[in-house]
Formats: C-alpha cells, structure tokens, sequence
C-alpha cells in the first residue's frame, strides 16, 4: 500500500522537488518561466507575421503547434502546481515563515518576493494561453474516422478552470482544518466531469465518449469512497483503496451498459427540443445511426423513422421509410455498395432538412449554424451553402471560440473554391503550407525590387568617368545572389500553389523590363495564355498586329472562351480555357472535339444548329459582334443563365471559326428564379438548380 502511495505522490511536482535542494527547485522554476516566456513571445511573433502575411522563418510555427497541445495536458498541472508553490508558505518550528517546498528560504523577504512577483505574472500568462489553447485548439469534424474528433472545446474549458481551482485550493488551503472543503470540492469537480463525458458527449466518435465516461466515472466514484472512508474515520475501516480497485470494473460495466443519452434525445420529437444544442444532438445521433450501417443501428434507424412518420408524414420521411423497407425485404440488393450510398445519400438529405428546420426554430444559435456549415462541407459537399451558413453566423455575435471556428473554416472553403484541386493543386492548403507560400511571395517580391534598385546602382557606377571595378564586381556579385534567391522562392512557390496570372505577369515584365530576358518572358506569358485563353497565333491568319490585338481584347476580362470550327465539322469545339470548363464544370479534354451542343439545353439544339449553317453561308454574319443572354447546360444537368459575345475570326486549319465569349455573373444572372424548360408536348426537359430546391 505504501508503493502504491508513493507512486501517487510522484504524479505531484512538489513532491519530487521536496528531495532536491533551493538550486534544483529554482532552476526548475526558471526553466519553467522561460519556457512560458518564450512561448508567449512566440505566440507575439506569429500573430504579428499573419497580420504582416510574412514569415522570415517557419519554425516558430511550427514549434508553437507541437508546444500548444502539451500545455493543455501533460504540463498544464505540474507546471501550475510549480508556479504556485512559490507562493506557498508555512510555519516551521521556530515562527518563522518558510516555503513548504524549500523549507530554507523564508517567505516574503529579499528574493522571496521577487520570485512571487514573477510567479504571479508568468501564471497569469500561463493560464491565459492554456485557456485559449483550450478554447481553440482542437479539432472538429462530422467524419469520426479520427477518434480526437470533438463538437466543441466547452468540456476541455471547464475542465480547466475546475483544475486551476483546485490546485488553488490543495496548494494554499491543504491543511487538516480545510479537509471537508477540499473532499466536497473534488467531489462537486468529478461530478461535473462524469456529466460532461456522461451526458454531454463532446466527442464525436461513440467509442471515445464511452472510455472517458468510464475514466469520468471512476474518478467520481473514487471521491464518493473517499468522502465515506472519511466519514467512517472514526472506526476501524481502513480498506478505502481495496474497495476503489475492486468495484472499478463494476462501475465501467454500469457505464457500458447504460442507454445513450443522445438515443433520448433522437426519439424525442422535433418540436419539443429545447434549444439549439438538443437539435444539433438530435442530428448529431440521426447522422452516427446514418452513417455505421450496423444491425443494432438499423433497427434504431427504422423505429425512428417509423415514429417520424407518425408525428410528421413529409414525403421525405415517407419516402426514407419506404426505402428501407425495400432494402430490409432484398438482403441481397443490400450488399451493393451502390445501393448503399444511395441510402446514406437520401439520410443526409433528411439530416440536412432537419438543420433547416432547427435554423428557422432557434435562428440566433451560431452554434447550431455553424455545426450546419461544417454538415454541409463534409456530408453534403456544398461550399457554398456552408460559406452562406458561416456568414450569418458571423453576424449573430458569436462567442470568441466561435470566431475562431467560422475564421478557420472561411479560409478552408475560400480556398477550395478558387479552383478544383484537379487544376489548382494548392487550393487545399493547410494552413501552414498556406502561410509558407505567402512567405516565399513576399520573399520573392522583395528580391525582385532589391535586384532592380542593384540594377539601376550598377549602371550608375557604369556611366561614371572613372569606372570602379571593385564596386562593379560587388554589385555584380549581389545581383546574382538575389536572382538565385529569386529563382529559388518562385520554384517553392510552385510547389504550394498554381501561381495566379497576375504574379506570372509580374515576374514576366520583371524579366523582360530588368534583366531584358525576352525570351524567358515570352515563355511565362504563353502559360498565362493557356490558362486563360489568350488566342495562340499558329492557329490565325492575321493581316496585321492590330487585328491580333482585337481579339486578345475580346478573348480577355475572365470570361469562358469557346473556339469552335465554323467552316468543316462546323461547331465542333477545337480550343476552350479554363474559366469556361469553370464555368460549366467540365474538363479541357471533355469538351475538345465535342460539338458545341453539349453545352445547351435540349430546347435550344436544333435552333442552334439551323442558325449555325445559316450564318456559315452569309459572309456579314461571320464579323459581327453577338451580344445575348441565354441559357446553357452544366455537367450536372442543370440550366443556368449565361451572357454571351460571339464573333467569327480567320483559322488557317478551317478557314475560319467562331470565338465565344461566356460570362456568368452571378449578381446579374437569374440564379435565384427557378427555371423549367419545356417542348410543344409540354414534358419537362430542362431545369436550374433552384428549381429543385424550390420544390423539395
């Protein structure tokens, strides 16, 4: 029993430094303090280099990531325990007032009072940046593939203050006269604890939940055996650890087999959920049964879609209940994963309607929006729905944590939505590869402008009568320094990013206007052309620059561009660039040597297709510009509205062809009327995107 105390007490900072002297105890404590220095300043450092959007060296964040963890586990109690043993005094024999740790140094006197000054403002800087860690340092998904996985930080938080209070009190308040307070404070502690793991269930991943509701439970039940060993002090109990170790795996089987406080609150009817938390466990629990598909989870899924039904017959709710009454009925269609998918993709659907629902119910909970943001990037794919549900949360006065959260998934979606990452593979950067980009831009940026000031020195210096070889040889030696440098953050930059054609026009006219590299920028303008669909001169036939000029002009502001033949396989697509495959969602190899057709709706084929041969025989047709607000047809099969410019230029492989200019601006577009195409039998052939949502 004595081994297994002592063990204990080794978990205690202050005990292990009991055996050592003032020097040991001091160092360690100024170990300590530097250590929380440093990370402040780091923290400083960071803030600063995101708000400047340059960093001069990474390692700092990086350090910073590694160190933020340790600082709300493992360190977080011996170095609070440290901290505030300096402070910790008591009487010794003689009436004098020492350190409890280091019983030779007498409190409140010479340094004494300096280490407690220090202690005082280094803790205070400690359990600020626990606190935020805590706040916003974890991570958040709707995939409980990854079992750290949690809803939100307001557990860890709790959890926090709980610790800082009784360290508090075991470190100033540890004698005998206070033993009934420090008993009812650990106990009122874990029970909070148990609730938290128990009942709230901040994990996503159930498996995760139940082991720290099992740690949470005999933690609680540790302090109820310690509350009645020491009520029974009087007698000769004295068997308080063998009962703690004995009923252990007792108390873990209880927890094990008791019901899933979040099973209540999915049978518990929509409308009668409290707030927006119950909602949001409500979907949460509908989601997990969704996506395990399980026996015991299938049976709950159907009794809850059954007693749904009961209480409201929507036709989505009717319509699931049927489906998986088709699959209970053919177990062997069951097995396709096809079939499969298709189940969980209608579930989604449904957990999706049940967040709107809950939205129009509780419409100030950004908590709840938020959680709905983060359903719909990971559940149903959509960034933009998700990026709508961020920006009104972030009108609804979040909370600081909440901030974060919205901040943090603004920049993920943002990002992903500049381009696929088929085509731009830096569009899912971390935030780290993010921000190393950004240094190597500002970097580059800045060898740029010290080469053409080293440039227009070295000139000077060579219109001099008397020319100085040293300082030519000097500033010779610096240029070349700085065009490696130069050409060493650009070849970085390509690795994080596609470079935008801004910057590759900058780099471009650095080349040709600096270091009269015309050739190297002739070769960076070509990629510019054929991302973004700058007319190649090999396929026309122009009588003057003039002419190529013009239709450069047309091609360029951003719009999709379309070159088809117009003279043999007229309309077939020859040339597309990579805003018009934005645009309607296709690839370049999709669309090259299809017919211009499949881009339209089934309404407008035969129409284009007389108008196509029509103006192939009338010459004035070919140089006038088109100007119309029409309708196209995306990959997915929906209509949008589209503006268009054509205009017919000379091709030397057909003659000549047409260059089409489309533009989808979304604030002048219809995109917000729901659009329903129909033929002479009036059978629907086409539809827009918001014509589904307005029917569903």
């Amino acid at each position: 029993m004595d081994v297994l105390v002592f063990g204990l007490n080794l978990l205690q900072m202050t005990f292990i430094l009991s055996f050592f002297n003032w020097i040991v105890y001091i160092t360690v404590f100024y170990i300590s303090i530097f250590l929380v220095t440093l990370t402040m300043l780091d923290v400083f450092y960071v803030s600063y280099a995101i708000s400047k959007k340059k960093f001069s060296y990474l390692w700092p964040i990086r350090t910073l990531r590694s160190v933020c963890g340790l600082f709300v586990t493992a360190l977080f109690q011996p170095l609070t325990e440290l901290f505030f043993s300096i402070m910790d005094c008591e009487t010794n024999d003689d009436g004098v007032s020492v350190n409890s740790v280091a019983q030779d140094i007498v409190c409140w006197e010479g340094l004494h009072l300096f280490y407690s000054a220090s202690t005082i403002i280094v803790t205070s800087m400690f359990l600020t940046i626990a606190l935020t860690i805590a706040n916003i340092y974890f991570d958040i998904s709707w995939n409980d593939d990854n079992p750290t996985d949690k809803i939100s930080s307001e557990a860890d938080v709790t959890q926090i203050y709980r610790k800082i209070v009784c360290l508090f009190a075991f470190t100033f308040f540890g004698d005998e006269e206070y033993k009934w307070i420090l008993i009812f404070m650990l106990l009122y502690a874990s029970a909070g604890f148990y609730y938290d793991m128990m009942y709230e269930r901040p994990y996503l991943n159930q498996v995760m939940n139940i082991v720290w509701a099992m740690a949470a439970g005999i933690y609680l039940w540790t302090n109820v055996i310690l509350l009645m060993y020491n009520i029974l002090s009087f007698s000769d109990f004295c068997g308080g650890i063998e009962l703690c170790l004995i009923t252990y795996p007792l108390i873990c089987l209880i927890i094990f087999f008791i019901p899933n406080p979040l099973q209540q609150k999915l049978m518990t009817p929509f409308k009668d959920l409290a707030n927006g938390y119950d909602c949001f466990n409500h979907i949460r629990y509908f989601v997990f049964l969704a996506s395990h598909d399980t026996i015991k989870n299938r049976i709950a899924l159907e009794g809850y879609i059954k007693k749904q039904y009961e209480l409201d017959s929507s036709s989505l709710i009717k319509y699931n209940q049927s489906f998986l009454k088709k699959e209970k009925e053919k177990e062997q269609e069951k097995k396709s994963k096809k079939v499969k998918v298709n189940q969980e993709q209608k579930l989604m659907e449904h957990a999706f309607e049940l967040f709107k629902k809950a939205l129009i119910k509780f419409p100030k909970c950004t908590f709840l929006r938020i959680q709905c943001a983060l359903f719909l990037l990971e559940k149903i794919n959509n960034k933009n729905w998700a990026l709508r549900q961020l920006l009104k949360a972030e009108k609804r006065n979040p909370s600081f944590t909440e901030q974060f959260l919205i901040y943090r998934f603004k920049r993920v979606i943002e990002e992903e939505m500049v381009e696929s990452s088929e085509h731009n593979p830096g569009a899912n950067l971390d935030i780290v590869s993010a921000l190393a980009y950004q240094n190597h831009r500002q970097h580059w940026e800045s060898y740029m402008e010290a080469t053409a000031q080293l440039h227009t020195k070295f000139w000077e210096y060579l219109s001099e009568n008397t020319t100085d070889l040293s300082k030519l040889s000097e500033v010779g030696s610096e240029i070349n320094t700085t065009l490696a440098l130069i050409e060493e953050h650009w070849s970085r930059m390509e690795r994080y990013k596609q470079i935008p054609a801004r910057i590759i026009r900058l780099y471009a006219g650095f080349l040709e206007q600096v270091l009269n590299d015309k050739e190297g920028s002739r070769d960076l303008l070509k990629t510019v052309a054929e991302a973004n669909g700058v007319i190649d001169d090999e396929m026309y036939t122009m009588d003057s620059k003039e002419e190529y000029q013009e239709i450069n002009k047309f091609a360029e502001g951003g719009c999709g561009v379309i070159i088809a033949s117009g003279d043999t396989n007229i309309g077939k697509i020859t040339k597309v660039n990579m805003s018009l495959c934005s645009i309607f969602g296709y690839g370049k190899s999709d669309l090259i040597g299809k017919y211009i057709s499949i881009l339209l709706p089934q309404l407008y084929i035969e129409t284009h297709k007389k108008l196509l041969e029509d103006g192939s025989e009338k010459e004035e047709e070919r140089t006038t510009y088109k100007e119309s607000h029409v309708y196209g047809k995306h990959t997915s099969g929906y209509i949008m509205a589209i503006d268009k410019t054509i205009k017919a230029f000379p091709s030397i492989v057909n003659n000549w062809q047409y260059v089409v200019c489309i533009k989808n601006d979304k604030k002048k577009s219809d995109g917000m009327v729901a659009t329903v195409f129909v033929d002479k039998e009036l059978y629907i052939t086409d539809v827009s995107f918001r014509t589904t949502l307005s029917l569903s």
